[in-house]
This record gives structure tokens, C-alpha cells and sequence, in this order.
């Protein structure tokens, strides 16, 4: 399964093509970013553009795509990828928005599945079914035969996990995608005035929130509904940076306020997200906002405290004196 980033790679011709959502931030596997240095045998790669950003980010791609594509081959079989949603010399077009948005640039990917193990009807095709990121669980977990359910979770009450087995459809088992809604989430403020949880990006980090659902109805079309404040509302060019990017590159962050009632596309056949479908389509926008508002009534959003007098310090702790200096488990 790779999951790639905004850069493109060579592969064989029995592959499989489909579209994956994540959650920005969620996916931390190999994210390719600028602000990381590539060796200075790859900068020779930088004649081939012309842009700062861009300079640097084709160089590390490469190097990170051969080093990591050689040895995880070598070792593992199989080749996880993760996207950091581009805008650092990266291209999402012609998708709208980009790595802290909610908008399609921010959350669509492509995932190619290779192998020996694909059907031969299936090699060199194209899917367009509804996929997730979190729905490798599941679907590794079916492929060797393991129980993907969480038994402690269950009998502690909460809920089971929200992973798909893909691959019934992978194979070309069954000719639609299992997953029917994807949730979209996000982090707020409870205060808005609150200096350090707001900022232009539009996103803070108090309050985890569902902001958004993607759901696919069937010969009605896939749609999806969106809510409250998004960021980078803007469409990147063929090329970009380019002649035609804005002086000021930064109004690619500007924010766009689709309020409570929440701005509504039909991704399948508007998925660049240019016609806001809501005032035209009432029935639909208020079913998904329906389920959008039953789901934030189940999100986990603990107190996460606001000041130095109350911040949990275990975390730290745990980092500084057990895990040198790495995140870890500091919960007993």
C-alpha cells in the first residue's frame, strides 16, 4: 500500500489506483517537508525550478523516495507513505485548499496497492470509492488473518473501532467501497479571543470537533458537507509556485466561514469545491448536518488545561525521563 505525498513516483503497471482521505495531522509515517535537508549530491535537482520552496522540496522528495522505497522493500514488502497536504513547494491542484484545511486540497490523496496478491482483473485499474487512511487497520489485520476488534475497548464501554476492511473491494470481490461516510474533524477554541489558540491558519487546540462529513449516496452522487471556519481558500495553479501565484503568497491561508449550517459540494462531480450546493439542495445539507451534530455529541475532547497553574506535566515528564526526549505513553 503507498500512500504517496503531492510528489509523483514511477510505478510498475499493475498497480491500482484509488483516492484516500486522512485526517490533517492524523497520518505521520514519511511526510515529505521542506525545512529538512537533502544531501548535497540531490541539489542538482533544483534546475528544474525556479522557486525557493520548490528548490528545496524536489531534492528531499527524491532522496526520501529511494532511500525509504529501497530499504522498507527490502525489509518489509510494503511501502506506508504519508502526505503532509502540500503547500511547502508542493502541488494540490486542482483541488482547493491544502495541509491545514479541511477543504479536498487538505485531506484527498492516492493510495497505490501493488503486488503479487492483486487479482489480475484488477491490475492497472482506477477506483474512486470512499477509502481512509485509518482503514488500513482493518484491512492489514484481514490479510493476515488477525482480529482487528479492541476486546478491553468493547468492555470498557466504548466504541469499536472506525476501520474498514477495503479489501473485498481491492480485489474486485464486491464492486463498491464498504465505507459509505467519512467523518472529517478538527480543533477549535472554546474562546475564540484566546491568544494562543487562535491564529491565521484559523485553528487552535482546545476542542476536538467534527466539522465536516463526506458521504457517498449512491447514484444520488457523494457529497460532502462542511462547517464553521476552514482555512486556505484558495485553488494552487498547474505550476506553483508560478507567474501566477499572488505576491503576497500567504493569502493562500485566508479563512472562509461556512457557519453553523455549513457549506455543501457534490465532491464526485465538483471536486475542486467551487459550487456551494446548500441553498439549492436543502434536503441533503440538512441530513448530513444532522448526523454532523449527533456525532459531536460523542467526540472525545478532554480538558487539556489553559495555564501554566494547571497543565499536566506528565507527558513532559514521561518524554524527559523515560523515552529520551520522544513521545510516549505517560498514562498508567
Amino acid at each position: 500500500l503507498l500512500l504517496t505525498t503531492t510528489t509523483y513516483y514511477l510505478l510498475p503497471t499493475c498497480c491500482l489506483l484509488l483516492a484516500t482521505y486522512y485526517l490533517p495531522l492524523t497520518t505521520n509515517l514519511l511526510p515529505t517537508y521542506y525545512m529538512l535537508h537533502a544531501t548535497c549530491n540531490m541539489l542538482h535537482l533544483r534546475a528544474l525550478t525556479h522557486h525557493m520552496l520548490t528548490t528545496c522540496y524536489l531534492p528531499l522528495a527524491t532522496l526520501l523516495g529511494v532511500a525509504t522505497s529501497y530499504y522498507s522493500l527490502l525489509t518489509t514488502r510494503y511501502l506506508p507513505l504519508a502526505t503532509l497536504g502540500g503547500v511547502a513547494g508542493a502541488n494540490n491542484w486542482p483541488l482547493r485548499g491544502g495541509k491545514t484545511s479541511n477543504f479536498q486540497g487538505g485531506i484527498r490523496v492516492n493510495s497505490w496497492i501493488s503486488g503479487g496478491a492483486v487479482p489480475l482483473a484488477m491490475r492497472g485499474g482506477k477506483l474512486s470509492g470512499l477509502a481512509a487512511v485509518w482503514d488500513a487497520y482493518a484491512t492489514f489485520a484481514a490479510l493476515a488473518g488477525a482480529d482487528p476488534t479492541d476486546h478491553r475497548a468493547a468492555a470498557a464501554g466504548l466504541p469499536a473501532i472506525d476501520s474498514v476492511d477495503l479489501w473485498p473491494y481491492l480485489s474486485g470481490q464486491v464492486a463498491t467501497s464498504p465505507r459509505v461516510r467519512i467523518e472529517i474533524g478538527s480543533a477549535t477554541c472554546e474562546d475564540p479571543s484566546e491568544p494562543r489558540c487562535i491564529n491565521k491558519w484559523g485553528w487552535g487546540n482546545v476542542t476536538t470537533i467534527v466539522q465536516g462529513l463526506i458521504e457517498d449516496r449512491g447514484s444520488d452522487g457523494v457529497w460532502k458537507l462542511l462547517t464553521g471556519r476552514n482555512s486556505m481558500n484558495g485553488w494552487q495553479g498547474p505550476l506553483y509556485p508560478n507567474a501566477t501565484t499572488p505576491a503576497d503568497i500567504w493569502s493562500f491561508n485566508d479563512i472562509y466561514d461556512c457557519g453553523d449550517t455549513g457549506c455543501l459540494f457534490r465532491i464526485d462531480l465538483d471536486p475542486t469545491e467551487h459550487s456551494d450546493l446548500r441553498d439549492s439542495e436543502p434536503a441533503i445539507a440538512a441530513s448530513m448536518l444532522k448526523q454532523l451534530q449527533a456525532l459531536n455529541t460523542t467526540t472525545f475532547s478532554p480538558y487539556r488545561g489553559r495555564g501554566e497553574q494547571d497543565r499536566d506535566v506528565a507527558a513532559a515528564c514521561a518524554a524527559a525521563r523515560e523515552y529520551g526526549g520522544f513521545y510516549g505513553p505517560f498514562l498508567k
